[in-house]
């Protein structure tokens, strides 16, 4: 039930966890149930935003804690949806991308992360 909540929008805090380490605590009880309510077998939409928001402060959280690997698919996840929905070009898209490139790069895969770095510039300078 909580991760129902927290998917709902009345659960995480909205505050970047990779800068703001008061709110680990809570990013730490909630990631339990985040990862419930967004695992790709559940029933509800994968492809949402709101799941793509929660799967990329999720991912955020793990890598700021020194969990590159187990952020990795979450990033990925929450990559995708934003790419499909908003476009190529979109803020957030491209947020998404930098986020999984510093995940990439932090598990030394250096040549996708710039590739991908690189791409995501290309996109802002349009």
């Amino acid at each position: 039930m909580h991760g129902r909540r927290a998917y709902h929008g009345s659960g995480p805090p909205r505050a970047d966890p990779w800068n703001n380490l008061a709110n680990w605590p809570v990013w730490r009880r909630l990631l339990p149930h985040v990862l419930a309510v967004t695992d790709p077998t559940h029933p509800t939409d994968p492809g949402t935003l709101e799941v793509a928001w929660l799967l990329d402060r999720a991912a955020t959280y793990l890598h700021a804690r020194g969990e590159p690997r187990a952020a990795r698919r979450l990033f990925e996840r929450a990559h995708q949806p934003r790419r499909d929905s908003l476009g190529e070009d979109h803020p957030d898209t491209l947020a998404s991308a930098n986020n999984l490139a510093r995940d990439l790069y932090a598990l030394g895969e250096y040549q996708q992360a710039r590739e991908l770095e690189e791409w995501a510039q290309r996109r802002r300078r349009r």
